[in-house]
């Protein structure tokens, strides 16, 4: 059985995020709550059914080519250089799709990104035609 939610089932999921019900199907306590003023939007409760699931986040800093010869020849303290400049943003990927860019920055001696950029999800669903 595959556990694994499809993209569509995903969008499904966040579409609910816009909570557009009629007044009419929302119970007396919804009404009310609905009527107060929050500082965060309100969690579907079938979103908050997945926000416990386990994903994949990665970083990816750069890609290189090498012949298997070179890479046969890799030894403790070898360098390999990446074609990417120090200066360029770094790939976030959650479970292998990009979703965002960012820069490596250093917090008490852990390396972290600063997410400097959010992918659309226009361009997400562009590149995942791509592949």
């Amino acid at each position: 059985m595959n556990d694994l939610l499809s993209q569509e089932e995903i969008d499904a999921l966040l579409a609910d995020f816009s909570d557009d019900a009629p007044e009419e199907d929302k119970t007396a306590t919804e009404q009310a709550v609905a009527a107060q003023p929050q500082r965060e939007p309100a969690m579907p409760r079938r979103l908050e059914r997945i926000l416990d699931l386990p994903m994949q986040l990665s970083v990816n800093l750069g890609e290189t080519r090498k012949t298997l010869g070179e890479v046969l020849a890799l030894n403790i303290g070898s360098v390999v250089e990446f074609a990417q400049s120090a200066e360029a943003p770094v790939a976030i990927c959650l479970d292998g799709k990009l979703i965002a860019r960012g820069e490596v920055v250093i917090i008490e001696e852990h390396f972290a990104v600063r997410i400097t950029e959010i992918i659309s999800p226009a361009e997400r669903a562009q590149k995942m035609g791509e592949g």
